[in-house]
């Protein structure tokens, strides 16, 4: 009999616009065609057709900005109990939507999209299924370390902000309450990371480094599912038709942490980089809203693709990709993508964090700014360092983050 897995989700899976709908739509589509489960989605915002792997999607009502406030107000400030984004997703009638759907599908396994679903699983279904919590990556190491940035604007609150009126994060923005209100949740996402190793029966990572510093106090409950990616897909037609005047930055320029990034690129490095080599171009590979690229417009040197269906050609156009990561945590899919598709990859600490990875063999680790401008320009003419790289790269990827690696993982998972 076909395991029935009921996958909680904040948004659609299609369109695939960011890494976390595609890491969703990589889970499910291993259990429904690979593992051979019935797989039951439900999210807000449905408002076209989703992936036919699905057995049934169900829209669930967002909550009002009243009840955001009121949860906000009483579980995040008076209890100290809810991060913020669990307040903000939140709603009293998804949770009735939720529980005829649960009675409707009888799930074997129910899993949770991140811990700001969390909450609709609290002292429900114990003893009907199994409850599983896609955790990501740990998002309370992400927050303190976006805290210390020196600067912080309204994308920083990530899928928080979509959730808010403009009104507010405008306000929060202007009152320069931006690191204040990261620090509160970094602390309440830290408390919370905790208390949800009791509610849950299994948790897992995209990072095995996150997975370990969890098990310290959780009971050894969670695991790693390696983020992964189609190697044989992004390793079609090899990137030898490169372009050496041209390095790539990929990634959703909407998102807070890709676009500080491409600022500090922007900023810090590529001045070096033209000064050494005044015909460099950098190409931005990936979403960009114009409010997003009226920030970037005054850098010449500058290449927007916006968004594209294929990235492949993009990405195999340049000479490298380069992503000086100012926070985060987890594994980034774009660097897995890149190094899949045969393009050397120059980052940092943030972006080597969960890789197995050794410095100068699968991909090149900066520490200074000079150390970006050294390793571009070691990389510029020398087709036999690129190669090397890049072909260790794409080994690596298929051993350690294939489908095959996936399907192994979450097998384990659910068993």
């Amino acid at each position: 009999m076909k395991r029935k897995i009921l996958f909680i989700g904040t948004r659609p899976v299609l369109p695939m616009k960011d890494g976390r709908t595609v890491l969703i739509n990589q889970y499910c589509s291993v259990f429904a065609s690979r593992l051979g489960c019935d797989v039951f989605y439900a999210c807000f915002g449905l408002k076209e057709q989703q992936p036919s792997y699905f057995s049934k999607v169900y829209s669930l009502t967002e909550p009002g900005f009243t009840e955001q406030v009121w949860h906000a107000f009483w579980q995040a400030v008076i209890r100290r109990k809810w991060p913020l984004q669990a307040c903000a997703v939140y709603s009293r009638k998804a949770q009735k939507e939720l529980d005829a759907a649960v009675a409707e599908i009888k799930p074997d396994i129910i899993i949770c999209d991140m811990i700001r679903t969390a909450p609709y699983l609290h002292g429900r279904y114990e003893g009907q299924c199994r409850k599983i919590l896609d955790m990501d990556d740990l998002l309370s190491k992400r927050y303190e370390r976006q805290a210390g940035q020196k600067n912080a604007d309204d994308n920083a609150l990530g899928q928080l902000q979509e959730r808010l009126p403009r009104l507010v994060t405008e306000m929060v923005a202007r009152l320069h309450m931006m690191k204040r209100l990261l620090r509160m949740e970094a602390g309440l996402m830290k408390k919370y990371e905790r208390t949800e190793a009791k509610e849950f029966d299994r948790v897992f990572f995209c990072s095995p480094t996150d997975a370990v510093q969890y098990n310290a106090y959780a009971e050894k409950k969670a695991l790693c599912v390696h983020t992964a990616v189609d190697a044989d897909y992004f390793g079609e037609r090899a990137a030898e038709n490169y372009r050496e005047n041209v390095i790539g930055y990929l990634g959703n320029i909407d998102i807070s942490a890709n676009k500080d990034s491409l600022l500090y690129l922007a900023e810090r490095i590529m001045p070096a980089l033209l000064a050494k080599n005044p015909a460099l171009r950098l190409l931005v590979i990936g979403n960009c809203s114009p409010r997003t690229y009226g920030q970037f417009q005054k850098y010449d040197f500058m290449d927007f693709t916006f968004r594209v269906e294929d990235i492949r050609s993009y990405v195999k156009s340049c000479m490298a990709v380069v992503v000086p990561l100012l926070y985060g945590s987890g594994i980034k899919i774009k660097i897995i993508e890149s190094m899949a598709m045969g393009v050397p990859v120059i980052t940092n600490r943030y972006g080597t964090e969960g890789l197995d990875v050794s410095n100068f063999e699968q991909l090149i680790e900066c520490a200074e700014d000079c150390e970006y401008v050294d390793a571009v320009m070691q990389l510029y003419g020398n087709a036999a360092l690129r190669k090397r790289i890049a072909q260790n790269a794409e080994r690596y990827v298929r051993d350690y983050h294939s489908m095959r690696t996936c399907e192994k993982e979450l097998k384990k998972l659910i068993e």
